[in-house]
């Protein structure tokens, strides 16, 4: 499987920030921390490789704000911020001190120019792709930082046939700890969070941004179409705690076959383990007053 572009991920990054803009009554700060976490079936050199891409692509925390209808939302190196109001999107680069606004509608439209073309053998790969989403409440809940939730959990499953009738798969299972309604009206901040987040369908055609993201693969866009609508049926309230895990159970079967066969493994390897893990996690919640200056580029930067 290909991986994304740093600007197709950050776009998609600023997607999400899109799908959380609706007026709200009062103003609401959102910060989530983020760590991934590599398994002990990525060879080591592959996990250096991922480790030094991260250092400047993988956002430590996750920041939201929203005041009226402004969102502002900063997730490592990418921070944008969406006016409902006026269907507009300004991104911020802070490297450079530059900033660019450009209508909803023709986002992310300039980003994609001048992304390298897919080679016929991916895109091959991407239409002979199986794409399936599993979404179920586990009945597990329980308190956290003082909030009650509940546990969803979500499988993404991908399948794509392989050399000699051999099938190559990815799994992904996401587990959300998501607030209670009845928090809703016991907790200011997560009444105002569901207030928005209730209405968000009105107001975005996400498939749309998703669409110009993987033009460039063809044939995966329509798969990502029934998804992505599949995910965004899950519950508004607010996430508290999310944990992912990527496994590749082909992979996984042949070091359990060549483990069979008596075939040594390195020490300490587990062939069940994931690729990876990702863990976010709530750490700030607040309907305190946000600056106005906030939602505006700051004076030192330029178009």
């Amino acid at each position: 499987m290909v991986d994304l572009t740093m600007t197709q991920i950050r776009v998609l990054a600023a997607l999400f920030c899109f799908l959380a803009c609706q007026t709200s009554r009062a103003d609401l700060t959102l910060r989530h921390s983020l760590q991934m976490k590599f398994g002990a079936l990525l060879p080591p050199e592959a996990v250096e490789a991922a480790k030094k891409q991260m250092v400047s692509g993988f956002p430590s925390e996750v920041i939201t704000r929203v005041k009226g209808d402004k969102v502002y939302s900063k997730s490592g190196l990418m921070t944008s911020i969406v006016d409902c109001g006026t269907d507009q999107i300004t991104l911020l680069n802070a490297d450079a001190k530059k900033y660019a606004t450009l209508p909803m509608a023709d986002y992310p439209g300039n980003l994609m120019q001048g992304q390298t073309a897919v080679p016929p053998a991916v895109q091959k790969m991407f239409q002979d792709l199986k794409f399936d989403v599993q979404t179920s409440k586990t009945g597990r809940g329980g308190m956290l930082q003082g909030i009650r939730a509940d546990e969803t959990e979500t499988v993404i499953s991908m399948e794509m046939p392989g050399p000699q009738k051999t099938t190559a798969g990815f799994k992904l299972t996401i587990q959300q700890w998501i607030a209670s309604p009845e928090e809703n009206n016991r907790i200011p901040a997560i009444g105002e969070f569901a207030g928005y987040s209730a209405r968000v369908r009105s107001k975005a055609n996400s498939y749309d941004v998703i669409r110009k993201v993987f033009s460039q693969l063809p044939g995966m866009a329509e798969k990502l179409q029934a998804p992505v609508e599949a995910l965004l049926k899950k519950d508004d309230g607010l996430v508290l705690r999310m944990r992912e895990a990527a496994r590749a159970p082909a992979m996984a079967q042949l070091f359990q076959q060549m483990k069979t066969a008596g075939e040594p493994l390195p020490a300490g390897f587990d062939p069940d383990a994931p690729l990876f893990e990702v863990f976010m996690d709530l750490a700030e919640i607040s309907i305190a007053t946000i600056p106005n200056a906030v939602f505006q580029a700051p004076e030192d930067y330029h178009c």
